[in-house]
């Protein structure tokens, strides 16, 4: 065989064993990219700050320290957000806490810690996330809504801040999460720069780990979920280390739905000041454990 032959063939074989090996790294690569690029997380939340809000408030009740308001403002893509409003009695300027529900939940999901956090001095707004409460339309299916959820949802919070910023009796701004409310917010803490402190209580980050070891992850549908091109913009992991508050994270060491992996990834990618309680509890940890952990946290932070 001659020399150019020979040379030909182990060209041609080479050429087959690079192709083949490139084929079979395509086939260990995710079916959708779980990484983009700091600037693309972040322009994925961008929106018009010009929207006019347009709030409208009506009082609902009165207290002993402090009054609640029904109240809706503007937000993104013409939709109206209904929220509560809790405002103190006292004081011309108070520090504010936007509270974030979870699934299925709506804005007087955490009243508890709103009537708490009101009691000692704080303004809390509380928001229905996009398909809940008032702006629910029918059951919610994680594998159609889940994308919508978040990107309307984190820009609905914004929108909040937007709000309070605008009442000009507002000193500081914090942000508590729970479950879904928890992962959402730890994707505003990503993009919005105006938080100066966040609790986030019973949640946790990687979608992958939440959805095929936790207890949503027996419902073979959501693997749309993990399978959508959305996928990195609903992940927290890709967000929370971004910020640059305070954090205070509440995990139940028993969570079904967000196992303890989960949480301790979260918690592992914020590089802020952060700190951490773990509770002998499931996913459903009871209030009076947390609430004077969260109160001096924004005492600290916010005050």
């Amino acid at each position: 065989m001659s020399k150019e032959r020979l040379a030909y063939l182990l060209a041609a074989l080479f050429a087959v064993l690079l192709a083949g090996g490139a084929y079979l790294l395509l086939l260990k690569q995710p079916t959708t990219p779980q990484t983009v690029s700091k600037q693309d997380l972040i322009e994925h939340y961008s929106y018009d700050k010009s929207i006019p809000l347009e709030p409208t408030t009506t009082l609902v009740g009165e207290e002993e320290n402090y009054s609640v308001y029904s109240l809706s403002y503007t937000s993104i893509n013409n939709e109206r957000v209904p929220a509560l409003l809790l405002i103190p009695k006292e004081g011309e300027k108070h520090p504010a806490v936007i509270a974030v529900h979870g699934l299925g939940g709506d804005k007087t999901k955490l009243m508890s810690y709103m009537r708490d956090l009101a009691f000692h001095g704080y303004m809390v707004l509380s928001l229905d996330l996009p398909k809940h409460g008032e702006r629910a339309s029918g059951p919610i299916k994680l594998e159609k809504d889940a994308s919508y959820i978040f990107d309307q949802g984190v820009v609905d919070i914004r929108r909040a801040v937007d709000y309070l910023e605008s009442r000009g009796d507002v000193s500081s701004i914090g942000l508590l999460g729970r479950s879904m409310g928890g992962m959402i917010s730890s994707v505003v803490l990503g993009v919005e720069d105006r938080i100066d402190a966040a609790v986030l209580i019973s949640t946790g980050g990687d979608v992958e780990l939440i959805f095929t070891k936790g207890a949503l992850g027996q419902d073979p549908k959501l693997k749309k979920v993990l399978e959508s091109e959305k996928r990195p913009y609903t992940e927290p992991l890709n967000y929370i280390g971004m910020y640059k508050g305070a954090i205070q994270f509440h995990f139940g060491l028993n969570d079904p739905i967000f196992p303890k992996e989960s949480s301790q990834k979260l918690y592992d990618a914020a590089t802020c000041e952060k700190e951490v309680y773990w509770y002998e509890a499931g996913h459903g940890i009871p209030e009076e454990w947390v609430i004077d952990r969260v109160l001096s946290f924004f005492d600290q932070h916010l005050k």
